[in-house]
């Protein structure tokens, strides 16, 4: 789940499904060493997390990836029914008869320097997301002011990313400015409206960074959507794309 969400540029959701995998492991382990009690806290559990998924899957999963997510829907549905079962119960008072509090200490220190690495790094990547996404806003606003406001072809040609410029080359960067200056005209009332950022890790110890930002200006064909695609690090982001659409069109 961790390296899917990673590969997807989804490192926050990632980590927080960790976390609550390693909570629900927590309480498997419990029961499984003869706290009986626990089971209720899973049973709860697993049915939040059912519930969760459903939500997930119909609001913004794939179609190809529905089948996959009712199953696993289904599945956290009948842990969490088994719980709540007293053949959980009975198996849980069973085992406490051959465990020792020790044991049961051993395992919750364990995962409890687990979840606590897990949050540490949740809290860690939330505020340094914050960071890129700050740095990333202020280089798109900029961009997209030195663009289609000031019309900056050299600046096009120096930020422009391998990919971006290996595409169109200098030539075809240049008509891309051309023909948005050609299509709005000149532009007044620029604004940021928002952004957008996904972080993926690259292996050994490497963040890069894809983001979209978004503006808005008053324009010769009228109200103008604008924005740019940054690609990069904080203090290193290349342009790899950049569009308009005006309001009448």
């Amino acid at each position: 789940m961790l390296a899917t969400a990673v590969r997807s540029g989804a490192i926050l959701y990632g980590v927080s499904a960790s976390i609550d995998v390693l909570i629900w492991w927590l309480l498997f382990a419990f029961i499984w060493l003869g706290t009986h009690w626990v089971r209720w806290l899973l049973g709860s559990f697993s049915f939040a997390f059912a519930f969760f998924h459903l939500v997930q899957a119909f609001a913004h999963g794939s179609r190809a990836a529905l089948p996959f997510n009712l199953l696993q829907v289904v599945l956290e549905v009948f842990i969490g029914a088994a719980c709540f079962a007293p053949s959980v119960h009975f198996f849980a008072v069973r085992q406490r008869e051959n465990i020792r509090w020790r044991e049961k200490l051993a395992a919750a220190a364990i995962f409890g320097l687990l979840i606590a690495s897990s949050v540490f790094t949740f809290v860690g990547l939330i505020f340094y997301t914050a960071g890129v996404q700050r740095d990333e806003r202020r280089e798109g606003e900029t961009a997209l002011r030195r663009l289609f406001v000031q019309n900056d072809t050299r600046f096009l040609l120096d930020h422009a990313s391998a990919a971006f410029f290996d595409k169109y080359k200098q030539s075809g960067l240049s008509w891309l400015l051309q023909q948005q200056f050609v299509g709005m005209g000149e532009l007044h009332n620029f604004n940021v409206t928002g952004s957008t950022l996904q972080t993926h890790y690259s292996f050994p110890a490497t963040f890069i960074h894809t983001g979209y930002v978004y503006g808005v200006a008053d324009t010769g064909c009228g109200r103008a959507q604008l924005s740019v695609l940054l690609v990069g690090s904080p203090r290193d982001w290349k342009i790899d794309g950049f569009w308009w659409q005006c309001a009448g069109r």
